[in-house]
C-alpha cells in the first residue's frame, strides 16, 4: 500500500503546541490581583527571631482579600501570596506570628519513607513549646496589623513583647 499523505504534520503540530504554551504562559495572569513586595524583621523582646511563621490575615473576614505568609528566619521574612516572594495585595491585615522549639528530626520516621508521618508531624507540633507568647498567633487575640500599601519594597517590623 502506498502511502499519498507524505506531509509530517507531527513537527508542525509540536511547534504549534509550543507556541501555544509559550503565549499563555507569558500572560503570567494567575487570577490574583497585583502583589507588592513586604519584608521586614520581627524580633521578640527586642532580639530577632530565630525561626517561625508570620501569616498577614485579611480583615473583613471570609472573601475580604488574600492571605500572605513567610517564613522567618534570623528575625527577617518576606511575604508570599501565590509565588515565591511575590509581596501581597494591597488592603488591611491582621498579623499573626507563630514560633515554635519544634524540628522535623525530632519526629521519629515510622512509615519507612522519607518523610515521617504527616499527622504524627502535626501531633508533635501541637505539642513543642512556643517561643513568643500565644496571643500572637490567635488572629482574634493578635493586635499586630498592618495595611498593605500599593508600593513597592514596603519594609513591616514587629516587636513582640510578653
Amino acid at each position: 500500500m502506498v502511502r499519498r499523505d507524505t506531509f509530517n504534520r507531527r513537527p508542525f503540530a509540536n511547534l504549534a503546541g509550543l507556541g501555544l504554551v509559550l503565549a499563555l504562559g507569558c500572560g503570567a495572569d494567575d487570577g490574583i490581583e497585583k502583589r507588592y513586595p513586604v519584608s521586614g524583621k520581627v524580633t521578640y523582646n527586642s532580639k530577632p527571631l530565630e525561626k517561625g511563621m508570620i501569616n498577614f490575615i485579611p480583615s473583613g473576614g471570609a472573601g475580604a482579600g488574600r492571605a500572605a505568609a513567610g517564613t522567618i528566619t534570623n528575625g527577617s521574612y518576606t511575604l508570599t501570596t501565590h509565588a515565591n516572594n511575590d509581596g501581597a495585595v494591597p488592603g488591611k491585615y491582621t498579623v499573626t506570628v507563630q514560633s515554635k522549639d519544634f524540628a522535623l528530626a525530632s519526629v521519629p520516621n515510622t512509615t519507612g519513607k522519607n518523610m515521617p508521618d504527616q499527622v504524627a508531624v502535626g501531633k508533635a507540633f501541637q505539642k513543642a513549646k512556643s517561643l513568643v507568647p500565644a496571643k500572637y498567633s490567635d488572629p482574634t487575640k493578635s493586635d499586630l496589623s498592618f495595611e498593605v500599601q500599593a508600593k513597592p519594597n514596603m519594609e513591616v517590623n514587629f516587636d513582640l513583647k510578653d
